[in-house]
């Protein structure tokens, strides 16, 4: 039973930490602080239960070049591993990467397989928020 709960209280106290990394590394970005923000959201997206919204917000940071350099390759591994973590907004993005080309060999029937993907997460066409939208407006 004292083990059950040591790990209950482990595992608890990683979540903890994860939700705080992901919210300092919202505050940085709101603030413009790229570098904390990426090692915030860094942190939290590689913990053993990765934030969803870290890995989103570094894909905003590598598409746009904020802090780093500039890679639509890098943002889409991050849209990628949010979207496969439920986030609509992360599978969006890469629907469009692969409809545009960007980071990645242009394929319309992928674009079209993660477009779907996104919608199927509730949320109608118009309703999809851009990934920089949904860090801004926060959870």
């Amino acid at each position: 039973m004292r083990v059950a709960e040591g790990l209950l209280g482990l595992l608890l106290a990683w979540h903890v930490t994860q939700a705080a990394d992901y919210q300092a590394g919202r505050e940085a970005f709101l603030a413009g602080d790229w570098a904390a923000a990426r090692a915030a959201w860094l942190a939290a997206a590689e913990a053993p239960e990765p934030e969803p919204l870290a890995e989103l917000g570094l894909g905003v940071l590598y598409e746009h070049g904020l802090g780093v350099a500039r890679s639509s390759a890098v943002a889409l591994h991050w849209y990628r591993k949010a979207a496969e973590h439920g986030l609509p907004e992360a599978a969006y993005q890469v629907g469009l990467m692969f409809e545009l080309g960007l980071g990645v060999a242009q394929d319309p029937w992928t674009a079209e397989w993660w477009y779907e993907t996104a919608l199927g997460e509730t949320f109608c066409p118009g309703e999809i928020p851009d990934p920089l939208q949904r860090i801004t407006r926060g959870p």
